[in-house]
């Protein structure tokens, strides 16, 4: 949740640093001073993928409802509208341009939303997407899971009542108790323990 978006916004600052800064190398801008406000602009979507995720589950777009539908429009506005009140300050603090650099806040709030604002909610619905395809392949490896320890399970039942079934020591003791009574003429008691054994035989087949 934390670790991600910082190196995912730490990446893309870095990037959009090095963006401006050839672009605009015959205006002899500071890089690092231009690395430093990037890095802190576009770190404020960290703390907000928390906020963003938590929308996410709490009003869950998938069953699609209008309602969570408003709740997400409203939000992703917000955090837009926030984010370049954000821009707008650090680049009047950072003054990262020099010269160039905007000096007040109020008088470009306005144009720059108006600018932004579309980029700015495609992020959030972005991360929206982000935290759902992470639900899923979260929920996907637990089925996989739960489905490989049922296998397992199931194995596990097969060979324990194929263990019963060929349990030979009943059976071993019952054919040496025969073969004593044949050996001491006892033939009608081996005859009684031969038919007990095959009643017993069958009806554990007829019950398996």
């Amino acid at each position: 949740m934390w670790g991600l978006p910082a190196a995912f916004w730490t990446l893309y600052a870095v990037l959009m640093a090095v963006h401006t800064y050839l672009a605009m190398l015959t205006h002899g801008h500071s890089f690092p001073r231009l690395l430093f406000f990037e890095i802190v602009v576009w770190l404020f979507w960290v703390p907000a993928t928390p906020v963003i995720a938590f929308l996410a589950r709490r009003f869950s777009l998938v069953p699609f409802r209008w309602t969570s539908a408003a709740v997400h429009l409203l939000a992703a506005f917000t955090f837009s509208g926030v984010f370049i009140a954000w821009l707008i300050r650090m680049m009047v603090s950072l003054q990262p341009y020099d010269e160039m650099t905007i000096t007040s806040f109020a008088p470009h709030y306005l144009e720059t939303l108006q600018t932004w604002l579309p980029f700015e909610m495609l992020i959030y619905c972005g991360t929206v997407g982000a935290v759902y395809a992470f639900q899923f392949y979260e929920r996907s490896k637990e089925r996989a899971l739960r489905s490989s320890q049922l296998e397992r399970e199931v194995a596990q039942a097969r060979l324990d009542a194929l263990s019963l079934q060929l349990q030979p020591h009943f059976l071993f003791n019952a054919l040496h108790t025969v073969t004593g009574l044949i050996r001491g003429d006892e033939d009608q008691a081996a005859i009684s323990t031969i038919a007990g054994l095959s009643d017993l035989l069958r009806y554990a087949l007829d019950s398996s």
